[in-house]
């Protein structure tokens, strides 16, 4: 049995966190992902996703990339938040913060798994190992949930990758 990429971390983790009411974000799903990269079944990720320290705590420009191809081919879509006075109010903060400049400033937005991504799911449920399914589904029901400040403190607790906390 192969072991999954992170493209098929990804779906797997969008599968098991189809019903979930808070939004699946770009911040969510590489939290979850370097959670998931602590794991022995999965800790070879950290090397090939080159997590690197950024404002919100671990972050992978390699999966950012692999998320935008999932979205290009159909296995996920990516549905654009709207901001409302309080987000655009953060997203000033983040690019005063950050010293981006406004133009790239990427807007929220919610990932969800499409019909095509579930198909992958059931296929890719069939061919890895049920230690791996059971951890990706254990990481998304213990702590994929969790409103966002939660999880970012979360993963400044139990990371391996090195963070610097930011305010949450």
């Amino acid at each position: 049995m192969s072991k999954p990429d992170a493209k098929d971390v990804v779906i797997l983790l969008l599968d098991a966190l189809d019903e979930n009411p808070e939004p699946n974000g770009m911040t969510r799903l590489q939290k979850l992902t370097c959670l998931l990269s602590n794991e022995d079944e999965l800790e070879y990720l950290q090397e090939k996703l080159g997590f690197t320290q950024e404002l919100y705590g671990p972050f992978s420009t390699c999966l950012t990339d692999e998320i935008r191809l999932l979205d290009d081919a159909g296995f996920i879509e990516a549905n654009k938040i709207d901001i409302d006075k309080h987000s655009k109010n953060r997203r000033d903060e983040i690019v005063e913060e950050t010293m981006l400049p406004i133009d790239d400033y990427m807007p929220p937005h919610d990932y969800r798994i499409t019909s095509k991504g579930k198909d992958l799911a059931n296929i890719l449920k069939k061919k890895l190992l049920t230690d791996i399914i059971n951890c990706i589904e254990n990481v998304s029901n213990e702590v994929g949930t969790l409103p966002l400040d939660d999880l970012l403190k979360h993963v400044y607790d139990n990371c391996k990758v090195k963070t610097r906390r930011v305010k949450v």
